[in-house]
């Protein structure tokens, strides 16, 4: 071989080895540009699910201080309004002299205690939103004073519409439940007729057995005897109080204050439902739509924050 000739291989390969160079950068290069095109789409999707995240978080922080505000306002005014109730019940006297009549105003009066009792505590332990804790006690007081200052003639309190009055929201809740339950709520509602001279006491005597039911459903004996096997007992078997506190248990919210309550207020129930089967309440007939209208939300809310009450 001529050096003109070793020399051309030379040549020849440094071309070949600078071509491959340049694909091998080239070939770099691209590869370089679709890791940085790619890391870039990436850094822009997490900017993007970083701004998403933001809103939403924002959007809910939003939603929750507007449902908290909504609510506060809600229970602010349900305040005013048990507050201006508990004025007229204290301004007021018996519905009569009839010694029943007493004792439903009393149970009026120590639902109303234990209310205030309940609140004092809730605000010790700095509870301000909860449907359980908050919203249906007060909801609860509300309608038994309202209902009493309906029935005593001192005040007609809020107005309800008429058109409701055989309309329901727990009749299906009650059937779930057991479709006993259900058809005595129904029967208890076609009774609730201002045609019909002893609605109250028709529907009394239905509703108060879906409570006693609804409880025994809640809370059968044999549990609350298995969770509380030192519970007092009445008749035989475990209390309504003990009742209660199975039922509060499961929901972690059993303090003194609660079951005290929540006893008062099916308390204050059961002794409403008395007082009108004994017909102490005046003359049959007496009845008036809006005072139909407060018997029936005063049992119905009661039962909706009963059955509210889920046991696992």
């Amino acid at each position: 071989m001529t050096p003109q000739e070793y020399k051309r291989k030379i040549d020849e390969y440094n071309r070949k080895a600078k071509q491959h160079n340049d694909q091998v950068r080239r070939n770099v290069d691209r590869y370089n540009r679709d890791v940085k095109r790619h890391n870039d789409q990436v850094n822009r999707n997490i900017d993007q699910y970083n701004r998403d995240v933001k809103k939403a978080y924002e959007d809910e922080k939003r939603r929750i201080q507007n449902y908290n505000s909504r609510v506060q306002q809600f229970n602010n005014t349900q305040r005013q309004n048990l507050a201006k109730a508990i004025q007229k019940f204290n301004q007021s006297g018996l519905i009569t002299t009839h010694t029943t009549t007493y004792v439903y105003r009393t149970s009026v009066q120590n639902l109303e205690n234990r209310y205030v009792e309940l609140d004092n505590y809730n605000n010790s332990q700095n509870v301000e939103n909860s449907h359980l804790l908050v919203d249906y006690p007060i909801q609860e007081t509300n309608n038994s004073v309202q209902l009493y200052n309906s029935l005593s003639g001192t005040d007609q309190g809020d107005y309800l519409e008429p058109q409701t009055l055989q309309l329901t929201e727990v009749e299906q809740k009650l059937y779930n439940l057991s479709t006993e339950l259900g058809k005595r709520w129904e029967g208890a509602i076609y009774s609730l007729n201002p045609k019909n001279p002893d609605a109250a006491r028709h529907f009394c005597t239905s509703v108060r057995e879906v409570f006693i039911q609804l409880l025994n459903i809640k809370a059968p004996d044999e549990k609350v005897l298995q969770s509380f096997p030192n519970c007092t007992m009445h008749e035989g078997r475990p209390s309504r109080r003990e009742k209660i506190k199975y039922i509060l248990s499961a929901q972690s919210i059993a303090s003194q204050p609660m079951v005290a309550f929540v006893d008062a207020d099916i308390d204050d129930i059961l002794t409403l439902f008395r007082t009108l089967n004994d017909g102490t309440h005046g003359s049959a007939g007496t009845f008036t739509v809006q005072q139909l209208l407060k018997l029936k939300k005063r049992a119905e809310d009661s039962i909706l924050f009963i059955t509210a009450l889920n046991v696992n």
